[in-house]
């Protein structure tokens, strides 16, 4: 048996993973961004956002889209957003296709449209234990995603809305605020925490030399 040195080989040799997070308020150009990546392009609207409308400009053979949304509980194999997504990631594994960049819009919408979807299904409000199955299945969705970026070699580019959140260092009790994907604290990170970039796109007013004031979209793009 090999040992453990004798496993070691050349850090080009790591897989590379292309999960691309995009985040910001609603109308800060995330969509636009995301358009801009390799072509062609698979974009999947979740529910009703219609952040693809911005994407009309592109031809057809560049740009294809589909829509999901959750199944009315209790009809014949309904099924939530999460499940549907991984249908669709598992067909596209299957398939022999040529889609170089997968857009989800919102992955930040997913959650919500699970917990809304069991909540129909219950009758009531979840528990803690079934909020606690929840995040198992975003986890699996999001190593699915990394899986299919790495099997494939394809960007899957996940648009986020967002929300602040003030943390405070265990060791020294500061206060600051983050500004993490619009889900839970532990999804959000969990998503973070895999992406190879994080694009947070904001949307600024700047005052010319002569007070004139004009729309600036800027993009800061980092490791996280």
């Amino acid at each position: 048996m090999a040992s453990l040195l004798e496993m070691a080989q050349g850090i080009s040799k790591e897989p590379h993973n292309k999960l691309i997070i995009l985040m910001g308020k609603p109308g800060s150009g995330k969509t636009t961004v995301a358009g801009t990546f390799p072509k062609p392009m698979l974009y999947v609207a979740i529910d009703t956002d219609g952040g693809g409308e911005v994407l009309k400009g592109y031809d057809d053979d560049e740009i294809q889209a589909i829509h999901i949304t959750s199944d009315i509980p209790g009809t014949p194999n309904a099924k939530h957003v999460q499940g549907k997504l991984m249908d669709l990631i598992a067909e596209l594994k299957a398939t022999k296709h040529n889609y170089k960049t997968i857009v989800i819009d919102a992955y930040s919408s997913i959650e919500e449209g699970v917990v809304s979807y069991l909540e129909r299904a219950k009758g009531k409000k979840l528990n803690l234990e079934e909020r606690g199955g929840i995040a198992s299945l975003m986890l699996n969705l999001r190593n699915a995603l990394v899986d299919l970026c790495r099997e494939q070699d394809i960007y899957a580019v996940s648009v986020c809305h967002i929300k602040d959140k003030e943390c405070t260092d265990n060791t020294t009790g500061e206060k600051s605020i983050m500004i993490i994907p619009k889900m839970s604290y532990n999804n959000g990170n969990l998503l973070l925490e895999r992406a190879s970039a994080v694009i947070y796109c904001a949307r600024k007013t700047i005052v010319n030399d002569d007070n004139t004031r004009r729309v600036a979209f800027l993009s800061y793009i980092g490791a996280h």
